[in-house]
């Protein structure tokens, strides 16, 4: 994305300055992006009526927005000439934001979306067929930076049995990790708590990138040696986000019974 090549225009015009209360005279950054490549380095401007450029209008704290919405039209344009195109651009970055509603004002095409978040922002994935004079309306409901339930992973872990006999044994285990919005990079890990109060690290924190998508070990195996206490353990299961150590965890109890 970082690559420049020949600007192509595309239009973004905001849909209706009503919705978007004090949006209009303010400063805003227009980034062109397409197809995951840069057109254009991003340029800032003065809101005017009929103003449109390309898209991504980025966060500005002294914008005033209506209850924490801004709706935006976009306009595929007569670049992509007469022929059905397909587009898969991102359509909005630069700030933090949860998609409402994705409306196609010709509704004889086939569009559909998928939207995701990372630490630039938010995407907005559109598959075709576009074709000349289409029209999307995006309504996008504006959150915090500091949102923690934009960065939050979910983590998982179940069992197949939750008792072993006094003789040791093997115990199964299910684990999944996601990211609720995000794209998150974490580190997981597994542990153990003895009945005795000691902790015994299951294996080595690995990094992964967390998405909406579940990372999912299936099956592994706990080996529990005979000369363990008896009594409760429990098998943890967390992760650490990297960009600010905030922590996931869930966990799953098994008894060793002492006879």
């Amino acid at each position: 994305m970082k690559n420049n090549i020949a600007f192509l225009s595309l239009i973004l015009s905001v849909l209706s300055y009503d919705a978007i209360g004090g949006l209009e005279g303010q400063m805003v950054t227009f980034h062109r992006d397409y197809a995951g490549k840069n057109f254009g380095q991003p340029k800032t401007i003065t809101v005017v009526d009929g103003d449109s450029d390309i898209f991504n209008v980025q966060y500005h704290e002294k914008i005033n927005i209506d209850n924490n919405k801004i709706a935006i039209r976009y306009i595929n344009n007569n670049q992509f000439g007469i022929e059905e195109k397909t587009f898969n651009g991102y359509i909005l970055r630069g700030y933090q934001g949860e998609v409402e509603s994705v409306t196609l004002l010709r509704d004889d095409a086939g569009i559909y979306k998928n939207s995701w978040f990372d630490d630039d922002g938010i995407h907005i994935n559109l598959g075709g067929p576009f074709s000349r004079g289409d029209i999307l309306e995006f309504e996008i409901l504006l959150v915090g930076d500091n949102d923690v339930s934009l960065e939050r992973c979910e983590v998982k872990i179940t069992s197949q049995s939750n008792e072993i006999n006094k003789d040791g044994g093997k115990l199964y285990f299910d684990t999944s990790a996601s990211s609720l919005n995000l794209v998150t990079s974490n580190e997981l890990y597994k542990y153990l708590n003895f009945p005795t109060g000691e902790v015994l690290t299951i294996d080595t924190p690995q990094e992964f990138k967390l998405s909406d998508i579940p990372i999912k070990e299936l099956g592994w195996t706990l080996t529990i040696p005979e000369w363990y206490p008896a009594g409760i353990y429990t098998v943890n299961y967390a992760g650490i986000n990297l960009k600010d150590g905030s922590i996931c965890k869930d966990s799953v109890s098994f008894t060793k019974r002492h006879y």
